[in-house]
């Protein structure tokens, strides 16, 4: 029998208000939710006044700004919301996107077969507003006996595990590693996941239907990644790790993704995969003097602090 009220699910709401009520409709009935946590992030349109107003007439919903009600970002929001949090298990949904009503049964069933287990990931869906396209990814079935025999698999064979609306975490296990990294206003949740995923047991559950839609438009933030952007997320995800600490694997994996992201703007195919292959085989010799080097000058081009 599914354990009722056991989660808390934390939405981040930016200028959101023509989204967040059909979001919230699909979580608030939802038996595993204890609680639905709000983070307003000092929207410029209604969000703030639609969320008080469903914050009065559903119990489930808390809701909390940053003082001041001043904008802070998706990662600020997320770890306010965390912090707030009293449940055993969180989970995280965007304002602008949908759980469907399978959302945690199989992640309860597989917490609850080993103690050990401190994430689960499941299969996820798009949906893209404009043109009404549907498209199912995420979940696949991996197996590891420990996470770092996981999270080398993950990434030698390019698997894309989840997104945000699809991992359920046990929110002891959040509290004891640095949480999304504020530094970065794009890719904080990537950054996450690869930390997590090299320390904690992470195990499938629901890996043949999605359990929650992402819809795409226009307004997404994820619209605005670049070069820049993905390269800060390398040179944080390396702060936070620290160059001495990082395995073979992750420094292969790093130097591929830094090669991808020169590359990619190629538009010759051929030209393309020559600078990507040739880039990667001039430095994975020399992969510590590399990347240290990439670091210093990440530190420097982003103004990176701890």
């Amino acid at each position: 029998m599914l354990r009722e009220e056991i989660v808390s699910v934390i939405i981040p709401a930016f200028n959101a208000g023509r989204f967040i009520e059909g979001t919230i409709e699909s979580v608030k009935d939802l038996k595993a939710v204890g609680e639905i946590i709000i983070v307003e992030d000092g929207s410029t349109d209604d969000t703030y006044a639609i969320c008080l107003r469903l914050s009065q007439a559903v119990r489930k919903i808390k809701l909390f700004t940053h003082p001041g009600r001043v904008n802070r970002g998706e990662a600020a929001s997320r770890n306010l919301g965390i912090s707030q949090a009293k449940l055993p298990f969180v989970s995280f949904l965007d304002a602008d996107d949908k759980y469907y009503s399978n959302r945690f049964d199989k992640d309860i069933v597989v917490f609850d077969s080993h103690s050990d287990i401190e994430a689960v990931y499941s299969k996820t869906a798009l949906k893209f507003m404009e043109t009404g396209d549907f498209l199912g990814f995420g979940g696949e079935y991996l197996k590891k006996d420990s996470p770092a025999e996981f999270f080398k698999e993950a990434l030698e064979k390019g698997y894309f595990l989840f997104d945000v609306n699809g991992v359920t975490f046990k929110r002891e296990s959040l509290l004891k590693n640095k949480l999304f990294d504020e530094r970065l206003a794009l890719h904080a949740d990537t950054e996450l996941w690869w930390r997590l995923l090299r320390k904690l047991r992470f195990e499938p559950g629901e890996t043949d239907f999605p359990v929650a839609v992402a819809i795409r438009h226009s307004k997404n933030s994820i619209n605005k990644k670049n070069r820049l952007s993905e390269l800060k997320l390398i040179v944080v995800y390396m702060d936070n790790v620290g160059l001495m600490n990082l395995a073979d694997f992750e420094k292969r994996f790093l130097i591929y993704k830094i090669s991808r992201i020169f590359s990619n703007p190629i538009k010759s195919h051929g030209i393309r995969k020559v600078v990507l292959h040739g880039i990667q085989l001039l430095v994975l010799p020399f992969s510590n003097l590399f990347l240290s080097g990439f670091y210093r000058w990440g530190q420097s081009r982003f103004e990176l602090k701890a």
